[in-house]
This record gives structure tokens, C-alpha cells and sequence, in this order.
């Protein structure tokens, strides 16, 4: 834990390439580092475990097809879906719910932009998506051309299928990692508390595992800690934990002597006093 903590409060790891900004925020000493490629490492990890059917907690079910997803990546962009989970319809309980009034297809092309920011146009998607209701809305949206302008349109590529285009939306990964924040800070579907040196910081288990190899191993395995509520951090100092966990959900890390030194010290063995 102490080398994860430190590869996220160290300078070198963060090169010219990666580093968004580099400010110097009230404090004189202190230096604020955004790592740019987290979002996407985050939504590609999230889209991994959504692959292989981990932490998913909610199947979308429409025209006898099924997509299992998990309902804080649905809700970290979509205020239908967010709608949907965070209040108290009934959907909100139900690990399948039934989506209708929109053809399967746009069901996958949601979920499929949803964890990978693409979604591919074609005219037969664009005609499916004709339905009325809050949701083909939604869908339509997606599948507008109009709806992706220059700003945000990462990739207008031609894929197989001459009249398809593929859409990817740049702004996407953050927009998802900014929802998710917002639902840990309001503490929607937390579902672990590290604990450290007295302090408690509640997160998303599937976050953490989104990027950390450390949280992959301690939440997918057989490990005691991949079925505890609250997980106990030893060997770091707790305002470390802290900043893993603003970084997880915002790219974001303060670098300063302080905790550089923290986190060397808990290296070691060695508390500060």
C-alpha cells in the first residue's frame, strides 16, 4: 500500500505527458499534479470489470436481451438513471430491471458508451431510437450526430459498414469520474470504508479497483477484506489514505514535503509523531 501511496505523491511519476497541471496552490511548498489519462484508466478499468461480471450490481433487461451493468457508472452521467437508483422508485431495489419503449439494440449502444465513451451512428440505430419516452431520448441523444460537435468528438472514423460512423466523446471519462465523486460524497452506494489511524473514508469498491492492482487483488479474490464493509489500512498514515482517495475520484494530488515524508516514513515502519 505504502508504494502505491507513494507512486501517487511522487513528482517523477508524473512526467510532462501525464501532468494536466502543475499550480502552486496556497500553501507556497505545495504543488498540485493532475494525472489527464486517470479518467480513462478508470472508465477502461471499470468497463474490464463490467466484462467480467464483477461488482455488477443491476441487469438491464429489454426485448428478452440482458446487460448487466453497475448502477454507479449508470448513474454518474445519466440523471434518468441516476433518477432510477438514487430515489425511491422501485427500480432502486430490483437487481433486473426492465427497460421498454426502445429496441435492445440501443440498450447495448448505451451501456457500450457508457463504459467506453464510443457509440457507433448508423441509420438504422438513428431509426430505432424513434420511440417516445425518457429513455429513447437519452438513447437518442447518443446516437444524434448533432449531438457530438468538434469540441468534444475524439474520432469520426468510418469502421466496417460504409454508412456507420463512430462517435467517441472526449469529455466522457470525466464527466463519468466526476459523477462518481459526487455520489461518494454524498455517500450513495459507498459499499467499503478504509479505515486509518482513527479516520474513515468511504469509497466504491469498483473504483478502487478500476486502477489500483492493490484493490483489484484485495476486492475480486478470496482475501478476507473482498467481503468486509470497513477494511483496516496499516503501515500509512491516514491523510495518505486520504489523498489515494481524492485522487482515485478527481486525477488529483497535492505534493508536498509533508507528505512525501509521511509517506516515506510509513515505508518503513516508522510513524510520524
Amino acid at each position: 500500500m505504502s508504494e502505491l501511496v507513494e507512486d501517487l505523491v511522487s513528482p517523477s511519476s508524473l512526467n510532462a505527458n501525464t501532468q494536466e497541471d502543475c499550480s502552486n496552490p496556497p500553501g507556497g511548498e505545495d504543488y498540485l499534479f493532475v494525472e489527464a489519462r486517470h479518467p480513462n484508466t478508470v472508465l477502461q478499468g471499470l468497463n474490464t470489470l463490467r466484462l467480467f461480471n464483477s461488482f455488477c450490481d443491476v441487469t438491464l433487461c429489454c426485448g428478452g436481451q440482458e446487460f448487466p451493468c453497475h448502477r454507479i457508472v449508470l448513474a454518474s452521467f445519466s440523471s434518468y438513471f441516476q433518477t432510477m437508483f438514487t430515489t425511491d422508485l422501485k427500480e432502486s431495489k430490483q437487481e433486473r430491471v426492465a427497460i421498454n419503449g426502445v429496441e435492445p439494440q440501443m440498450i447495448g449502444m448505451l451501456v457500450r458508451y457508457a463504459y467506453t465513451s464510443a457509440v457507433y451512428i448508423s441509420k438504422a440505430n438513428v431509426q430505432a431510437s424513434s420511440s417516445q419516452s425518457e429513455m429513447s431520448e437519452l438513447v437518442e441523444y447518443l446516437v444524434s450526430p448533432s449531438s457530438l460537435n468538434a469540441d468534444t468528438q475524439e474520432d469520426c472514423s468510418n469502421p466496417p459498414g460504409g454508412e456507420d460512423y463512430l462517435f467517441v466523446e472526449a469529455r466522457h471519462p470525466n464527466t463519468v469520474l466526476q459523477g462518481l465523486n459526487t455520489l461518494r460524497l454524498f455517500n450513495s452506494f459507498c459499499d467499503v470504508t478504509l479505515c486509518c489511524g482513527g479516520q474513515e473514508f468511504p469509497c466504491h469498491r469498483i473504483v478502487l479497483a478500476s486502477f489500483s492492482s492493490y484493490f483489484q487483488t484485495m476486492f475480486t479474490t478470496d482475501l478476507k477484506e473482498s467481503k468486509q464493509e470497513r477494511v483496516a489500512i496499516n503501515g500509512v498514515e491516514p491523510q495518505m489514505i486520504g489523498m489515494l482517495v481524492r485522487y482515485a475520484y478527481t486525477s488529483a494530488v497535492y505534493i508536498s514535503k509533508a507528505n512525501v515524508q509521511a509517506t516515506t516514513c510509513s515505508r518503513f515502519g516508522v510513524k510520524m509523531v
